[in-house]
């Protein structure tokens, strides 16, 4: 019987682990230029930098923390552990931190080829699906983002998990059952996507695992299933305690239907041509291109149709269909979490399948195992090319991430929104002002678009207007944090500073671990000359906030006017380490007083 393509003679391909090895060889090659790339201002300040119980590093109280926080709007104990461990090993070094996810990538890759090959006996084919997972450009997004560790810390433990269930059905035992279930487990503490693992493996059940019995493999799944269900539980609650799950009057159920629709066309377009990727997508609304929306449908549907009608012939397009299709169906928005429309992290493990049905269908197809090694040697050397020098580059820093954003879509309020946070920190507040009223005409009920235009313009002395933003910030959400914050500090700047102080006070009841109000009050009562109450609020501003250069300039006035001239100057030096410039009046007055 002639050999298939992809599949060479038993002496020309290494054994699995040291084909594994190069794998993930090849893959940290790639991934090696996030090692010089910065944290971004987008979820990284809340899952590391700014986070204080992060930032404390690995201890008993901080564990205690991870396993209770419903942080971040979600509950993913071992995700919060990781960070942890890396703040312990690394400190706030952006370097370790994305070292990690990039080691996790590749050993993700390196299990994805053990798995596959175990099941399959197809070690060629096997390798060329890994590499595509390892390489492909919408694949970066899920490693260069330290705030998205959860993708590639939860899907070790889904990969782990499979490849212990290939062992099971091949060798069943009650050992590996457990260790199939511990895996699964853990695996749904990193992140919930892990929720439809039970489908995954009914599918590889049916190939390339062909197992009878299917009421007794259903019945056997069930308390896998139970997992997910208790875990879906949790998230629902957690995210919309969070304030995290849209309301079906901002997003009817048609319009969750129909960009359902389109995030999976999208998905299968962006997979065969990587373009114009952005860590956001504006979700449209009720603005959905409802011809775009029919047009996806139906091919998706016929898709789906010629799966099921070859499911015998050709099960690895069964499975790989429905593999992407039902590994996505948490991430679709029928639950609408956030306001993106779609996400390239999502396709993490969705494209698995994607990438198992084009490799077999391929390879039982085109009889020349030249043009079969030809034409996988391209297009990994594209997938590979295009994630190192056009998609890793955008994440060196928050100002080329937010600006590819914005080149590659269109009305990107979030991408104007995190760039106009950065133009603030350069100083640039003119700069700022026009990226926010833009993000305010295309979202006028974003309360945090509202409360930083508000800020902006407080800077400008443009106060009347600000206060307005500010206001009806509150309006739109009464509990946001940061809206009662800059509100108090409009306030004071008008001698209110009565109902300034309240409303750092909300701020603070709303948001224990935010640094902001605390600093805008012991700023305020520095002003006013009560020392010892001005050094209690700032200290906790920095204890919140240790590299908060304001609020050791502010320190530092407090200290010297309480004759710590020694401590005053070293808190010019930390607020000088932070980045922030003090003001020159306050250098020359500390620097003066030495010795």
């Amino acid at each position: 019987m002639p050999r298939r393509p992809l599949d060479p003679p038993p002496s020309a391909v290494p054994g699995p682990w040291m084909a594994a090895a190069g794998i993930a060889l090849a893959t940290l090659v790639v991934f090696a230029p996030l090692l010089s790339a910065r944290f971004v201002n987008y979820d990284d300040p809340v899952y590391v930098y700014e986070n204080g119980e992060v930032r404390s590093g690995l201890s008993a109280s901080t564990l205690h923390w991870a396993w209770t926080t419903g942080a971040a709007a979600n509950w993913h104990p071992l995700t919060w552990m990781s960070h942890l461990l890396d703040v312990s090993l690394f400190g706030l070094k952006p370097a370790g931190h994305h070292a990690t996810s990039v080691l996790l990538h590749a050993v993700n890759a390196a299990l994805l080829f053990l798995l596959l090959d175990r099941a399959t006996r197809r070690r060629g084919r096997a390798a060329v699906v890994a590499l595509l997972f390892a390489l492909h450009p919408l694949h970066a997004q899920s490693v260069a983002w330290i705030a998205e560790r959860k993708d590639v810390l939860s899907t070790l433990f889904w990969f782990a998990a499979t490849w212990a269930y290939v062992r099971h059905a091949q060798a069943p035992s009650a050992s590996r059952w457990a260790l199939v279930t511990v895996l699964f487990a853990l695996g749904l503490t990193a992140k919930p996507m892990l929720v439809t693992l039970p489908f995954a493996l009914l599918l590889l059940d049916f190939w390339p695992l062909p197992r009878r019995g299917w009421k007794s493999l259903v019945l056997k799944k069930l308390p896998w299933v139970g997992l997910a269900v208790a875990s879906s539980m949790v998230t629902y609650l957690v995210q919309r305690a969070g304030r995290a799950v849209g309301g079906f009057e901002q997003y009817p159920l048609p319009v969750r239907l129909g960009n359902a629709v389109l995030a999976c066309g999208a998905y299968l377009r962006k997979t065969l041509w990587p373009s114009d990727l952005a860590v956001f997508y504006p979700h449209p609304g009720a603005h959905l291109p409802w011809g775009e929306v029919a047009l996806w449908g139906l091919l998706l549907a016929v898709i789906s149709a010629a799966a099921v009608r070859e499911r015998r012939p050709r099960p690895a397009l069964f499975v790989g269909w429905f593999w992407f299709l039902g590994t996505l169906v948490p991430t679709l928005g029928l639950i609408q979490v956030g306001e993106q429309a779609m996400a390239d992290r999502y396709t993490y493990v969705p494209l698995v399948g994607i990438f198992l049905l084009a490799v077999w269908m391929l390879a039982d197809r085109i009889p020349s195992r030249a043009a079969q090694a030809g034409l996988a040697a391209a297009v990994l050397l594209a997938c590979a090319g295009a994630t190192r020098f056009r998609e890793l580059p955008a994440w060196r820093d928050s100002a080329t991430l937010w600006t590819r954003a914005l080149e590659a879509t269109q009305d990107n309020y979030t991408a104007m929104l995190n760039l106009s946070a950065l133009r603030i920190e350069q100083g640039r507040i003119g700069d700022a002002a026009v990226l926010l009223r833009e993000a305010v005409r295309l979202r006028p009920d974003n309360p945090m678009i509202r409360s930083n235009l508000g800020l902006v313009l407080t800077h400008l002395g443009q106060s009347d207007e600000a206060a307005v933003h500010y206001r009806r910030a509150l309006e739109l959400e009464p509990n946001y944090p940061e809206a009662h914050s800059n509100l108090g500090f409009w306030l004071a700047t008008k001698g209110k500073t009565d109902e300034a102080v309240a409303h750092w006070k909300e701020a603070i009841r709303l948001a224990g671990d935010y640094a902001a109000p605390w600093y805008n009050w012991g700023s305020l009562l520095a002003r006013q000359g009560q020392w010892a109450e001005a050094e209690a609020k700032l200290r906790r501003a920095l204890q919140l906030r240790p590299d908060y250069g304001e609020a050791h300039a502010n320190l530092a006035v407090v200290l010297w006017n309480t004759g710590r001239q020694d401590e005053a100057r070293r808190e010019v030096a930390l607020a000088r380490k932070s980045g922030y410039r003090p003001p020159p009046g306050l250098v020359r007055m500390v620097e003066g007083s030495a010795p």
